[in-house]
């Protein structure tokens, strides 16, 4: 597979500041500084070599970062998809309790709770001292 200079992190960046006008507001809107959204889209206009934005009173997509832009929203959708998808194979955690006494409680259990937690995770494991 190619390497490409861009992420779903970076779809999520141009829809949010082309939506919003401006890296302040998606800044806000996404938990993220100004400057940490300037740098990360300016690294990846330089990786990709083509201007993403125009940088007016408001951030405005170019030609290119119009067609990134429609790619980005066909994308995040099947992302989306594909996750909706995939909750319905989500299995629930089985909670197993196991008692031990002082001795192998401490020395023995901790070894083979870790190989069994390898094998089978989708289980909660508790001990408890029978003392």
């Amino acid at each position: 597979m190619r390497y490409l200079p861009f992420d779903l992190q970076h779809l999520i960046l141009i829809r949010v500041v082309a939506d919003s006008g401006s890296y302040s507001r998606a800044g806000i809107k996404l938990g993220i500084s100004q400057p940490s959204i300037t740098l990360r889209l300016k690294k990846l206009e330089t990786q990709l070599d083509i201007k993403l934005f125009k940088r007016k009173r408001t951030m405005r997509l170019t030609n290119a970062g119009y067609v990134l832009y429609k790619y980005s929203e066909k994308i995040l959708f099947l992302c989306e998809e594909a996750y909706a998808t995939l909750a319905e194979y989500r299995v629930k955690a089985e909670f197993l309790t196991i008692g031990a006494s002082q001795t192998p409680g401490t020395y023995l259990m901790p070894q083979i709770l870790g190989l069994f937690k390898k094998k089978i995770p989708l289980y909660q494991l508790e001990v408890r001292s029978l003392f």
